[in-house]
C-alpha cells in the first residue's frame, strides 16, 4: 500500500469514530462527506498536517476529561519533556542512574486505569529495554467473588473523551510510563479498574488495593501507584485502605490526577477522587506556550502555565482537597495504543493531567529505588514524599512572573495552582542518593525526616 492510501486509510479510521459521537450531537455530516474531506485535505495539503486539520475541524477546545487528544502523533517520543523536567540528566548521570536501575529491591510501581491493549503491551517491552509489564483483570473465582487474576493477553475498553475524541486511556498512560522506565530494569503492574465502556468502578479500585495487600505477602512489593482516574463520589473503603497501604510495613506512596475542571465551573467544596483522599498526593498539569525547550516555570497567568488547566483569574481563590500538591508537563505528550485491536499502533498527542501524573509516579518510584539501592535497610515514607515536593520542586515567584532556573529548589510557598511547583528528576533524585546513604556514607544518614 502507497504512504498516501497508509495515511488515508488511518484517518479515514479515525474519522469514522470522530463521526459517530460528533453524528449524535446533530452532526449532520454524514461518512461519505468526511471521507471526501479526507481526500480532499491530502492533496491539497499533504498527509502530513491533513489529519490535525481534520480533528481540528471536529473537536471541542476545551478540555473537559483527565486526558484528551489534540493531534495525530508522530513516533510516540518525548524528548523535549523528558529534557524539561531533566530526566535526561538523570539518565546521564552514572551514579544515579545506576541506582535508578538497579533491580535488587524487587519494588514494583502500579497505575490503576481502564486496562492495556494487547498490541501496546508487546510494544512497550519491545521499543523500552528494561520494563517489564504484568497486567490484572478483575474476574470472579471458583467462590464466585469478584477479584483479581493476572491475565497474559491484553485488553483496554475503547472510550470516549467529553469532548468526543476515541482513545484507550490506561493504554495511552502505560505507553508514557514504558518511555519514562526505558533501561531501568522495573516491573510495571497494570490493573483494569473500568467497566464496559472505560468506566472506573470504585469496587474494582478498592478490590486492586486489596490485590496490592495479597501482592505483598507473596514478596510483590508495589511501592508507589499511578492514578489517572477521576470521580466525585466520596468512597470511605476506598480512603481507608489507601490509608491502611500508606503506612507500616508498606509505605505505598499514591499519586493521582487533579482533574482538568477549569475553576469557575466547579463549586469549592466539590472534589475529584482518588486525589482528594488524604493519603494520596495529587498532581496538576502545566501548559507549554510554544516549545517546551525554552519554557520555564512561571506563575499561572494567562495561558502561560496551568494547573488543573484552571482560569488564572483567581475569583475563586480556596483550594480543594484535591488542588495539586506538585505539577508536571501535561500538554503536547506523544502517547500510542492500537485504538480499533487491528494489531496496528496509533499514535497521538495529549493533554490532561491524566499524562501529568504517571510522570511524577515514576520520579517517586525511583526515589525507592534510590533508598534501597542506597541503604537497603532504611525505608521511605509518603511524608518524605511530601517533603521532597515541597523543598526541591522547581518553583516560581509569587510575585511578578519571574522564573527560576530548575536545581534551585523552589520559594516554599504552596499556591492553590501549582501546589509546591513542578517535577524535577535530576534534583528529587540527587537529593535522595544523599538523604538515603548509609550510616557511615555521610549523607542523610538513613534517618528520618518524620515518624
Amino acid at each position: 500500500m502507497s504512504l498516501e492510501l497508509q495515511e488515508l486509510y488511518k484517518i479515514y479510521k479515525i474519522l469514522l469514530y470522530y463521526n459517530d459521537k460528533y453524528y449524535s450531537r446533530g452532526c449532520e455530516l454524514l461518512n461519505s462527506k468526511i471521507s471526501f474531506l479526507a481526500i480532499l485535505l491530502i492533496f491539497v495539503f499533504g498527509n502530513s498536517i491533513s489529519a490535525g486539520i481534520i480533528i481540528d475541524l471536529y473537536k471541542q477546545q476545551r478540555v473537559d476529561s483527565l486526558f484528551d487528544i489534540t493531534s495525530i502523533g508522530g513516533s510516540g517520543s518525548n524528548e523535549e519533556i523528558m529534557n524539561w523536567v531533566r530526566l535526561d540528566d538523570l539518565r546521564n548521570n552514572p551514579q544515579l542512574f545506576s541506582a535508578i536501575s538497579d533491580d535488587s529491591s524487587g519494588y514494583r510501581i502500579a497505575v490503576f486505569d481502564t486496562g492495556l491493549d494487547h498490541k501496546t503491551w508487546s510494544e512497550i517491552e519491545d521499543r523500552y529495554p528494561g520494563v517489564n509489564v504484568r497486567f490484572f483483570k478483575h474476574e470472579t473465582n471458583q467462590n464466585t467473588e469478584w477479584t483479581f487474576f493476572e491475565s497474559f493477553h491484553g485488553h483496554d475498553y475503547t472510550q470516549f473523551s467529553l469532548s468526543g475524541h476515541y482513545i484507550k486511556h490506561g493504554s495511552a498512560i502505560c505507553s508514557l510510563i514504558g518511555s519514562l522506565l526505558e533501561g531501568t530494569n522495573s516491573e510495571l503492574l497494570v490493573f483494569q479498574v473500568a467497566s464496559a465502556g472505560g468506566v472506573i468502578d470504585s469496587n474494582k479500585v478498592y478490590d486492586a488495593l486489596l490485590e496490592l495487600d495479597w501482592l505483598w505477602g507473596q514478596g510483590i512489593k508495589v511501592k508507589v501507584v499511578s492514578m489517572s482516574i477521576g470521580g466525585n463520589i466520596f468512597n470511605s473503603n476506598i480512603n481507608q485502605k489507601i490509608n491502611e497501604l500508606s503506612l507500616a510495613p508498606y509505605y505505598m506512596t499514591f499519586i493521582s490526577a487533579s482533574g482538568n475542571e477549569y475553576q469557575d465551573d466547579i463549586n469549592s467544596e466539590q472534589q475529584i477522587y482518588p486525589a482528594a483522599y488524604y493519603n494520596s498526593y495529587s498532581v496538576g498539569g502545566i501548559i507549554a506556550q510554544g516549545d517546551w525547550s525554552s519554557y520555564r516555570m512561571t506563575l499561572a497567568r494567562g495561558s502561560t502555565c496551568a494547573s488543573c488547566f484552571w482560569r488564572s483569574d483567581d475569583s475563586n481563590p480556596s483550594p480543594r482537597e484535591s488542588s495539586p500538591t506538585v505539577v508536571a508537563p501535561g500538554d503536547s505528550i506523544e502517547v500510542f495504543f492500537d485504538l480499533d485491536d487491528d494489531n496496528d499502533l496509533d499514535y497521538f498527542v495529549g493533554t490532561g493531567t491524566s499524562l501529568a501524573t504517571p510522570i511524577v509516579a515514576v520520579v517517586v518510584f525511583f526515589i525507592y529505588k534510590i533508598q534501597y539501592y542506597r541503604y537497603s535497610s532504611n525505608t521511605v515514607l509518603p511524608s518524605e514524599i511530601y517533603y521532597l515536593f515541597s523543598q526541591y520542586s522547581e518553583g516560581y515567584y509569587l510575585m511578578g512572573d519571574q522564573t527560576k532556573e530548575p536545581g534551585i529548589g523552589n520559594d516554599k510557598y504552596w499556591y492553590h495552582q501549582v501546589g509546591w511547583g513542578c517535577v524535577d528528576f535530576f534534583d528529587y533524585c540527587n537529593w535522595a542518593y544523599d538523604y538515603y546513604a548509609p550510616p557511615s556514607g555521610g549523607g542523610g544518614g538513613g534517618g528520618h525526616l518524620f515518624r
